[in-house]
Formats: structure tokens, C-alpha cells, sequence
């Protein structure tokens, strides 16, 4: 039995790398972002004028843990064992003890490294309807960033294409229900 599952979490990733995680680690992982996990995104659109940016619009997508920083060691454990992410301490305002983040912010880590795994390990509470919104617009945007959208020239990336308004759409859409899903209800 435990061979199927160790089996289970090995995955090619898109870009052709073999992940093997250890089966226990990826429950485990599971289960403490099911306590102290946060899957968010949002949408910003820029507003100031004249700077060749106004009016476009960014999305920011992100997966944190934060803990006290007296047991940072476990959030770089998992940082060690997933091979992405980082982990930095902060002070919450009015606190005096510091806190400790561990953080994906890259989309292409998301869509290649915890993704999948969240895939194999599921979430056991009300945070697996808020990972698969939030998966779908994290999938959707890799999938936008790797599609013909730039211009290669001899100085890099340039004249970036904008994204439709369709896209925009849903996107937001699935914004407003992570959103809803995050807000507190008892069940009635």
C-alpha cells in the first residue's frame, strides 16, 4: 500500500522535471495548510497617469504559511523539501513578537511543484473549494504568461501584449469566489 502512495507523488513537471516527494511529508503538508495555509489573489489595476501603465491591470497570486518565528525551522523545512518559495520574518503592527512567512509567489512554482501535490494530498477542511478556485486562476494565468504574448528582441522581452477582457473576466470572477469563500460562516 505505501508504495502505491509514494508512487502516487511522483510527477513530471512542464517543464520535464521529476518530483519525487516523500508520501508522509506531503500529508503532512496537507493537513498543516489546511490549519495555517492561505491561497490568495488579486487584482490591481494601475492608476497613474502618463506613466505608460495606466489603466492595466496585474494579477498578484500567492500561497503563505505564517507562523511565530520561534518555529520558522518548520516553515524552512518545508521550504528545503519543496525546493521553492522563501521565508521571511516580520513584525505585525502593535505585536511584539515577530512572525515568520513562508511564501510561493512565482506561478510557474505553483503550477509545477504545489499544484500537483495538492493534487495527490488533499486538503481535508473547507480550504479545498478555496485551493481549487485558486488553483484555476493560478493554472490560467501560467497558461496565459506561457502563450506568444512577448516580442524577443536583443534587449529582452518587449511590447507585451494585454491580456483580453475576457480574460480579465474571469479571472476576476474567480476572484470574488475565493473571496466569498474565505468569509466566516457557521453553518445555519
Amino acid at each position: 500500500m505505501a508504495d502505491k502512495l509514494c508512487e502516487a507523488l511522483t510527477w513530471h513537471s512542464l517543464s520535464g522535471i521529476i518530483y519525487d516527494m516523500d508520501v508522509n511529508f506531503g500529508h503532512w503538508l496537507a493537513g498543516f495548510t489546511a490549519g495555517e495555509g492561505c491561497f490568495q489573489s488579486q487584482i490591481r489595476t494601475v492608476n497613474k497617469v502618463g506613466t505608460g501603465w495606466h489603466g492595466r491591470r496585474f494579477l498578484s497570486l500567492w500561497f503563505t504559511i505564517s507562523l511565530r518565528s520561534d518555529d520558522e525551522y518548520i516553515l524552512l523545512e518545508i521550504q528545503r523539501k519543496l525546493g521553492v518559495g522563501k521565508v521571511a520574518r516580520f513584525y505585525n503592527k502593535g505585536k511584539r513578537n515577530p512572525q515568520s512567512r513562508y511564501s510561493i509567489t512565482h506561478t510557474k512554482s505553483m503550477c509545477e511543484v504545489l499544484i500537483p501535490l495538492f493534487d495527490k494530498c488533499l486538503l481535508r477542511n473547507k480550504k479545498q473549494g478555496e485551493y481549487e478556485v485558486w488553483k484555476r486562476i493560478a493554472k490560467r494565468s501560467y497558461q496565459a504568461k506561457c502563450s506568444p504574448r512577448y516580442t524577443r528582441t536583443r534587449s529582452g522581452l518587449s511590447g507585451t501584449l494585454p491580456y483580453s477582457d475576457d480574460y480579465w473576466a474571469l479571472m476576476q470572477q474567480d476572484n470574488d469566489i475565493l473571496r466569498s469563500l474565505k468569509e466566516y460562516r457557521l453553518d445555519e
